[in-house]
């Protein structure tokens, strides 16, 4: 188990990473690189639409048995071709679709401070206080009151770069419970064993 957790803290971290540097372009050149995310983004879902498809009429009647696969790709092709004929329009969208995903993420991080707290991990409430914090920035984006100019695109970078905080924050509290939880086990093992 701990091997695994130590996997995924590795892909959770460079997620964080790549959430802060997608945060810090949209701050320094806001414009340009919400145009350049959308078309990255549209392009990807054109092509995944398109091979979803694809695949659909391709594979055995057997195996594409409500696979869903058909709609997917229709879908996905839409949603990649509207990306892509209207990258300025999806400013707000993706603010809308960036607050929920901030959203969800704080509330299981609410959580994983409680658990914290539980295990008693020092410093737990630095987690419930980031969580909280990054939910409100959630939020905000959801109700968009910025409009749809830069002002919108520059608060996207910063939620996503403290949203990215968060989580290494969270990844790093977490390991030390963990490596905490180890060494409780290891001690009540060679107990057992010497009993």
């Amino acid at each position: 188990m701990f091997k695994f957790f130590q996997k995924s803290r590795i892909a959770y971290v460079a997620m964080s990473i790549v959430l802060f540097a997608v945060g810090l372009c949209l701050i320094i050149w806001p414009a340009m690189f919400a145009k350049i995310f959308c078309y990255l983004i549209g392009s990807l879902a054109l092509i995944l639409g398109i091979i979803e498809t694809v695949v659909f009429f391709v594979r055995d009647i057997s195996v594409k048995s409500f696979s869903y696969s058909l709609a997917i790709g229709l879908l996905s092709s839409i949603f990649g071709l509207i990306l892509l004929l209207k990258p300025d329009n999806s400013a707000v969208f993706f603010s809308m679709l960036i607050g929920v995903f901030i959203i969800i993420d704080s509330v299981l991080k609410l959580q994983t401070s409680f658990e914290l707290r539980v295990m008693g991990v020092l410093r737990w409430w630095i987690n419930l206080i980031l969580s909280l914090a990054s939910a409100v920035l959630g939020v905000l984006l959801v109700i968009n009151p910025f409009g749809t100019g830069n002002l919108l695109l520059i608060f996207m970078g910063i939620s996503l770069m403290v949203d990215a905080l968060e989580n290494i924050w969270t990844v790093i509290y977490i390991s030390r419970a963990a490596k905490q939880m180890k060494k409780i086990a290891e001690e009540e093992a060679i107990l057992i064993v010497e009993d």
